[in-house]
């Protein structure tokens, strides 16, 4: 029972030390200072491998989809029959090809720029 409060207490200062002694408070603040540095240090590491997580991630995925909802909501259409168009006119390959400069711009730019490129490979739709 007597070891489980010791190891309470830092090193440096005795269950039995005079608390009111400037050595104990400065023993005491040490040992503070390297708990809170242990702390950070976690949460640091904990924060930075999150951060690693979120940058390899694949976005594409849902994007993809994503886009091909709006084009289906901007052409009146079920995503499905979208899908479907988009597929056939190389829309899909488009997306997936151009990921990286099409998810940067807005979902107008991108239905403008998806109905180009089917319209470019033989499909009817016109921007509007």
């Amino acid at each position: 029972m007597a070891s489980s409060v010791v190891a309470r207490h830092p090193p440096s200062v005795s269950p039995t030390s005079d608390v009111g002694s400037s050595a104990c408070h400065a023993s005491l603040s040490v040992f503070i200072a390297e708990r809170f540095c242990v702390y950070l240090k976690k949460h640091y590491l904990c924060t930075q491998i999150l951060h690693k997580q979120l940058l390899t991630m694949d976005f594409k995925p849902a994007y993809i989809i994503f886009i091909i909802r709006k084009f289906a909501e901007h052409y009146k259409m079920s995503a499905k029959q979208a899908y479907l168009y988009l597929k056939q006119y190389a829309g899909i390959a488009f997306l997936d090809d151009c990921y990286e400069a099409e998810h940067q711009q807005t979902v107008e730019t991108a239905i403008e720029d998806l109905t180009i490129v089917c319209q470019n490979h033989g499909g009817g739709l016109r921007y509007a």
